[in-house]
């Protein structure tokens, strides 16, 4: 079971690889569904044979070391594959505000309201944004 559970961390390895040099690339593609798709199988199954695996007592020590060997490796492809997803979404974030500040710049929605006592309040009515996910 344990050369099982090192097949599939080290399948996932190759996925999360594939996964961070296509975000480090900011002219890609959007991900494959099919990759997504594979990377959320394959941590289910490592959380499965993980909770299967602390129930069977006396593992095969060499296959063990293989994969308490494995286990570092994957923290840092992690890792490095959350900051990349992080960066992702803050610049989508960014972009999302540049273009939402740029409407309401050529809509013109901002309006002047004159108090009675000489105030002036000045509003931004919202400008509905709508982004078409397909080209």
């Amino acid at each position: 079971m344990i050369d099982d559970l090192i097949e599939t961390v080290t399948s996932l390895s190759l996925i999360l690889d594939e996964e961070n040099e296509r975000l480090r690339d900011p002219a890609s593609a959007p991900l494959p569904e099919a990759l997504v798709a594979a990377k959320l199988r394959h941590v289910g199954t490592i959380e499965a044979m993980g909770v299967r695996l602390a129930e069977v007592q006396g593992a095969d020590t060499a296959a063990a070391a293989r994969l308490i060997e494995l286990i570092p490796i994957m923290l840092a492809k992690v890792e490095a594959n959350a900051a990349l997803l992080r960066r992702r979404m803050a610049l989508c974030d960014e972009l999302m505000g540049a273009i939402a500040a740029e409407a309401q710049r050529l809509s013109g929605g901002r309006s002047t309201t004159y108090g009675a006592l000489g105030t002036v309040a000045r509003r931004d009515r919202s400008t509905p944004i709508s982004i078409n996910s397909q080209l």
